[in-house]
């Protein structure tokens, strides 16, 4: 029960101090889940290797939970597109099979330590992507981009918290 209290006290303590313990890590080079282990570790005197698995393990499902969330509205746009007659089926079924592809290829980017490798590596997806664009020129792009303020970036992108672009298309009457 004792370490039951401790391990919740832990991931307590460890949700409020991911953002301090995040700039640490970043300027050590440990990972977070590292660092954070650590110091609960120390705090509560537990062990670090018990500690670092379980948040490890969060931070993946919180992650998977996430990226499931992400594919289901990206599917539902797909979908309100192909009924609003945007986009075809068949093109609908195109976009979320290149879209699994690229996934699994920035899953694999993750595995690349070496600097320079994964950065050519991030400049193949997007040269892959570019080409994806001009072999499916049928597919209306444009059409399908979420409207300001939606999206991956929410409201503050262009357009958002009132800077440039956010009166797109309002008429100066004066």
């Amino acid at each position: 029960m004792v370490i039951k209290r401790s391990l919740l006290a832990a991931g307590f303590v460890g949700t409020f101090g991911l953002a301090t313990v995040a700039g640490v890590s970043a300027q050590s080079g440990e990972t977070l889940a590292a660092t954070l282990s650590e110091k609960i570790a120390e705090e509560y005197n537990l062990d670090q290797t018990k500690i670092q698995s379980l948040i490890e393990a969060t931070q993946d499902e919180v992650s998977e939970e996430r990226q499931a969330e992400r594919e289901a509205a990206y599917a539902t746009h797909l979908e309100e597109a192909v009924e609003a007659g945007t986009i075809t089926e068949e093109q609908k079924n195109t976009l979320l099979d290149f879209r699994s592809e690229q996934q699994v290829a920035r899953e694999a980017l993750k595995d690349i330590e070496d600097e320079d490798q994964r950065r050519e590596a991030h400049e193949a997806l997007r040269e892959a992507q570019q080409a994806f664009k001009e072999e499916n020129s049928d597919i209306p792009f444009d059409e399908l981009k979420p409207e300001d303020g939606e999206g991956r970036r929410g409201r503050g992108r262009r357009g958002g918290f009132g800077g440039p672009g956010s009166m797109d298309g309002a008429v100066d009457e004066s």
